[in-house]
């Protein structure tokens, strides 16, 4: 069986460990991970965080890996921009007993015909050889068994919004 599936059935049919952590902290946790991606660029990392931690219960594991995902797609969709400079949004909020965690970026953009596939397994808007096309299908897998949602607003030329919502304990 290849890497692949077994990376699939992982997302599939772990069992998430679940923890009481701070949100914040995982995100900062992911930033700190793409730093090096980061340190020939001028995109800039804009974090609107609510005041004070804001505790949930969930795996901060997985977290971070979609977390990570949304940020490397973001600096690539902005790269392939043809350009350095950017930026990428992430806030925070939190709604009645769930979270909000957003990330906006200055990218491409991706079109109302891609939009529809984006989940899809292996669905890449990369160049041949740049992307697997598994980071959002596994993305989504992870977040829907954490309880949660993923929501998707991208204008193209404009930028990208993905909005993942979760419950807090």
């Amino acid at each position: 069986r290849s890497i692949t599936h077994e990376l699939l059935d992982f997302a599939r049919g772990s069992t998430p460990a679940l923890t009481e952590f701070d949100i914040h902290d995982v995100i900062r946790d992911s930033i700190s991970f793409l730093k090096p991606e980061l340190k020939h660029t001028s995109i800039e990392i804009d974090t609107q965080f609510m005041p004070g931690p804001l505790l949930m219960k969930s795996d901060p594991k997985l977290l971070e890996q979609v977390f990570v995902n949304f940020i490397t797609n973001a600096i690539h969709a902005i790269r392939s921009k043809g350009e350095d400079k950017g930026y990428i949004r992430i806030k925070t909020l939190s709604i009645n007993s769930d979270v909000e965690i957003s990330f906006e970026d200055s990218g491409t953009g991706i079109t109302e015909e891609n939009q529809k596939k984006i989940f899809q397994l292996f669905f890449s808007t990369k160049a041949p050889g740049k992307g697997t096309g598994l980071g959002l299908s596994i993305s989504q897998n992870i977040v829907k068994k954490l309880g949660g949602t993923i929501t998707l607003d991208s204008k193209p030329g404009v930028g990208t919004n993905f909005t993942v919502r979760l419950p807090l304990s």
